[in-house]
């Protein structure tokens, strides 16, 4: 039997080793897995001139989130895609922060976007932001905002459920993960 022959030969091949083509698809399902990612990678000569989404480019972190494909700029400045691979690298960074907080005791939960203006407006924060903050009316036309923290919502949400609260029930760890 020539060399070649015992290659293709699955008799000689050790009980305790899986065949040839079992391997193969062990090994090519991790990378499978991997390379089936949408990944657009932005790779620009170095004698090139800008690229038509260098006007939405403001650092040097975003040009290089953006040729590793990381992130895609949306239509307006400021806007970007969050594309596959740093989705998934947030949410395993989100899961850590998510076991971290809650061995210690903490409990997650999730709050709206959307804030009614009186509550940035008993704080005094509702003139301070300014432009900054995006704010509309409603539908009832009552006003209301884009809430760019939650440091008010939490605050009434604690004050208006613990009035009456035991010191047992203290300290209460509350937080939240927002998506971008």
């Amino acid at each position: 039997m020539t060399l070649r022959a015992a290659r293709f030969n699955l008799r000689h091949v050790p009980r305790r080793c899986a065949p040839p083509d079992q391997l193969r698809c062990v090994r090519s399902a991790h990378f499978a897995r991997m390379t089936g990612i949408f990944q657009p990678f932005v790779v620009t000569p170095h004698n090139q001139g800008k690229n038509e989404d260098a006007e939405y480019v403001l650092s040097r972190s975003q040009k290089l989130l953006i040729s590793s494909g990381m992130i895609s700029p949306a239509s307006s400045a400021g806007t970007f895609h969050l594309l596959p691979m740093l989705t998934r690298s947030l949410e395993k960074l989100t899961k850590i922060i998510d076991q971290e907080l809650k061995a210690v005791g903490c409990q997650k939960l999730t709050m709206p976007a959307l804030q009614d203006a009186s509550i940035w407006k008993s704080s005094g924060r509702w003139k301070g932001m300014g432009s900054e903050m995006l704010k509309f009316k409603d539908r009832l036309d009552r006003e209301c905002c884009l809430g760019p923290t939650h440091e008010e919502a939490i605050t009434r949400l604690v004050a208006t459920s613990l009035h009456r609260a035991s010191y047992k029930k203290f300290p209460l760890r509350l937080y939240q993960v927002g998506k971008l």
